[in-house]
């Protein structure tokens, strides 16, 4: 039989939320028009700004052309997720060494920030290619991050047409002189001029450098539905940049958030409005996600081909909460998977009438005030349910435990925090009353 606790709520508030009128979120302005769905790519620039060549630190060139794809209006550059690298070499004794095929790798087609094609990866027309086979690349890399036309000019690599450090000319080098490209070339020149006999130029002097994006995903459509946050340490959900793809934020009952691996830390999503979704992942076991903030996440229906997708909030593994305000507006599933997985509302739960339906083996702890409104409900099927919150409505345990916080005897109290609008609380203790074959509510 199910065990049943019953809850009276002198006085309830009334829960409005607003449910925001559905987005389209279109394709970046900087993907290439020849890009196609699901295709990974690269952008790639030559920078408007000129830059040394002694410093044989990699990380200083990193920083460089970085700073101005961050900074670039041209296309939305400054809407593009990760970070750009220099395409350079530096001496291999240096306090910061590195090579151009290591440092700024290549997993897809490059294309030019005004979307002309640089490489063709599945051809011998790649962007980093054998010294002694070069095929030559497609277009010159003569395109500033501002757009502007830079095909005259020079530019620092240290580097080899493989990618690898060219000895003794890199940056950074001992002697003084480091190997440098050539923008408006498509031969060896526009990485390796000593390829061909020319000089090595002075180290002390300015030139330009190239500047790599890392993978990007192709998009076919203006619609995005699934968003995988990407952010280290805390970061905003309105920002675009946070999220892959980045056409965000997610803010819709069509959306799909997932919250994986990718992060060194434990790292809090923060959204000081109200959003909405349809479904919430977390699966990390090593590090815990928070999704906090003054504004509230809405779970919401959704629609796909077969009809309606009723809300979810998934925990595979690992350990995550909620520190922002959740409302329900439809009944919806938290499955909180493994064993050992654990996920906490540490706000208040706003069920408004609806069921939440826990699933899955793991752990479902209520730390604050849940409000189930009229005819709501939480119906633990599975795992346990607990937490040191107040309840007001109905608790439905199906064949799960129910543990109710830090109460003393096998009993258990289970306390109900009212909201007349005179904002006076009124606290009621009410017995856990167990309706099971031998089951009583655990402590």
């Amino acid at each position: 039989m199910n065990r049943l606790v019953r809850v009276v709520v002198v006085a309830w508030a009334t829960v409005l939320f607003y449910l925001p009128n559905a987005t389209t979120a279109q394709i970046p302005t900087y993907q290439p028009a020849g890009v196609g769905a699901g295709e990974t790519y690269h952008l790639v620039f030559v920078s408007s700004q000129n830059h040394v060549g002694y410093i044989d630190n990699i990380a200083s060139y990193n920083h460089f052309v970085n700073h101005l794809g961050r900074e670039s209006t041209y296309k939305d550059l400054n809407t593009v997720p990760g970070s750009w690298k220099a395409i350079v070499s530096t001496t291999a004794g240096g306090s910061g060494p590195g090579e151009a095929f290591t440092n700024a790798p290549v997993s897809g087609n490059v294309y030019r920030v005004d979307g002309v094609q640089v490489s063709d990866e599945s051809t011998a027309n790649s962007l980093y290619q054998d010294p002694n086979n070069f095929s030559g690349i497609l277009a010159p890399i003569s395109v500033g991050e501002d757009g502007g036309d830079y095909a005259a000019q020079t530019t620092w690599t240290g580097t080899q047409v493989d990618g690898t450090r060219r000895p003794g000319d890199e940056l950074g080098a001992v002697d003084s002189y480091s190997n440098v490209g050539q923008p408006g070339q498509t031969n060896e020149e526009w990485l390796d001029r000593t390829a061909i006999g020319h000089v090595t130029q002075v180290y002390s002097n300015k030139y330009h450098l190239y500047g790599l994006s890392g993978p990007l995903t192709g998009l076919n459509s203006g619609l995005a539905d699934t968003f995988l946050w990407t952010e280290d340490g805390v970061g905003d959900w309105a920002m675009a940049s946070n999220w892959t793809p980045p056409l965000g934020p997610p803010n819709d009952p069509t959306h799909t958030v997932t919250f994986s691996t990718g992060i060194t830390g434990p790292t809090t999503a923060v959204t000081n409005s109200d959003v909405t979704v349809n479904r919430i992942e977390f699966n990390n076991a090593t590090h815990s996600y928070a999704v906090g903030g003054l504004g509230s996440v809405n779970l919401a229906t959704g629609t796909d081909s077969a009809g309606d997708v009723p809300p979810v909030v998934s925990v595979l593994q690992g350990s995550h909460e909620f520190q922002v305000r959740v409302n329900l507006a439809a009944d919806t599933e938290v499955n909180v998977a493994a064993p050992s997985a654990l996920l906490e509302f540490n706000n208040r739960l706003n069920l408004n009438g609806n069921t939440l339906n826990k699933m899955g083996a793991g752990t479902l702890f209520i730390n604050n005030r849940l409000a189930t409104g009229t005819a709501g409900a939480i119906d633990c099927q599975a795992g346990t349910c607990s937490g040191t919150g107040t309840i007001g409505g109905n608790l439905n345990n199906s064949s799960a435990i129910v543990s109710p916080g830090s109460s003393t005897d096998s009993v258990g109290t289970l306390n109900v925090i009212p909201e007349p609008a005179s904002l006076a609380l009124l606290v009621l203790a009410v017995a856990c009353l167990a309706v099971a074959q031998g089951r009583s509510c655990d402590r």
